[in-house]
């Protein structure tokens, strides 16, 4: 009888812990999950992307196009609009 009562408490923690690991992968695909929405939030669209690349200089700022000339102390001022080769 001790022996029966063993094998059936063994038999429940056993199922205890496939329980505890369905409830781990749960977990992680929950995360996951998560990561992908900020990720997808953080994304733009390519018409999204164009509207960024438009630069509207005030008063103060001159707009010079490109000629392969650049001075080095401006190399942080320069801007460019890169498109996506990605498929996506």
């Amino acid at each position: 009888m001790a022996k029966a009562r063993y094998g059936r408490n063994i038999s429940s923690l056993e199922e205890h812990l496939r329980n505890g690991e369905k409830i781990l992968i749960d977990i992680t695909a929950a995360q996951r999950n998560l990561l992908d929405e900020k990720l997808k939030a953080g994304q733009v669209t390519a018409a999204d992307s164009k509207i960024y690349g438009v630069v509207n200089p005030d008063e103060e700022h001159v707009l010079w196009p490109f000629d392969g000339e650049f001075w080095r102390d401006e190399l942080g001022f320069y801007r460019q609009v890169v498109e996506s080769a990605c498929g996506r």
